[in-house]
């Protein structure tokens, strides 16, 4: 069997050197993305004056009619 290259060492060294950037906040960053840039948008306060962790609640429809 003719060898052409040992990567089992380079995946270690590259999997290492990921989990240590993602860990240190170094990655990822904004120089690693593409596309728009997300809207911020103001937290929204509940009745309960907790804010919404997930956005805008869903619409409440009521009780439903049988007219409808």
């Amino acid at each position: 069997v003719k060898h052409f290259a040992e990567l089992g060492s380079q995946i270690v060294a590259a999997t290492e050197s990921y989990v240590k950037e993602v860990q240190s906040g170094e990655f990822p960053s904004a120089a690693h993305s593409f596309g728009a840039t997300p809207k911020k948008q103001p937290a929204l306060e509940l009745e309960t004056g907790q804010k919404a962790v997930l956005g805008e609640p869903p619409p409440s429809y009521g009780p439903a009619d049988e007219d409808s």
